[in-house]
């Protein structure tokens, strides 16, 4: 089912970047994407498609600890691969590309969203030092994405907690107020 569930979230990105449906996809372009090594193994997740459809960003526990790694996506290369490369360097989660392609925004296991540039053709890819950009307050687990980055990725829409107060507010109920109001 987690293979499944990943094929169509990749699939809808896929179409998204391309402006093709599935119908229009050649078939052998389908049967690479079904047996993509880093999709059918267990320790990998979040799995992003890059803009111009060349490469696939997602993360991995496969040096141990979460990390952000780039692949190129096979069957729009002609079924070759260009490599594999990890960006981050101190773990991290939930990769998104800034809407150009020339940067990846993860979150990093500080808390801290955090933004690698890239430069990437269509056999070469490289990534610059990851920049810790500022903490975000987030659950630990489950969301999918918990920050959406803008266009030219100088803003973000954020999803976190809110904060705590140490004294919340007395909530006054009043049962049976409709009777209260009648006298």
């Amino acid at each position: 089912l987690k293979l499944q569930q990943q094929l169509l979230s990749l699939y809808r990105q896929l179409a998204r970047v391309s402006g093709i449906n599935r119908g229009e996809m050649h078939s052998s372009t389908w049967a690479q994407l079904s047996y993509f090594p880093a999709i059918r193994r267990n320790d990998i997740g979040n799995a992003r498609v890059s803009p111009d459809g060349r490469w696939l960003a997602y993360q991995s526990s496969e040096s141990g600890r979460p990390e952000i790694y780039v692949q190129s996506f096979p069957g729009l290369l002609g079924g070759r691969s260009a490599g594999k490369w990890q960006v981050s360097t101190a773990g991290g989660s939930f990769p998104e590309w800034r809407r150009d392609g020339q940067e990846i925004f993860y979150l990093a296991p500080d808390n801290r969203l955090t933004a690698v540039s890239v430069k990437a053709s269509e056999t070469a890819f490289e990534a610059g030092r990851p920049t810790p950009l500022f903490p975000i307050r987030v659950e630990a687990a489950g969301r999918r994405s918990h920050f959406v980055p803008a266009a030219n990725g100088q803003r973000f829409l954020v999803v976190q907690l809110a904060e705590q107060q140490s004294s919340s507010p007395p909530i006054d109920v009043v049962v049976n107020w409709t009777a209260a109001v009648k006298k």
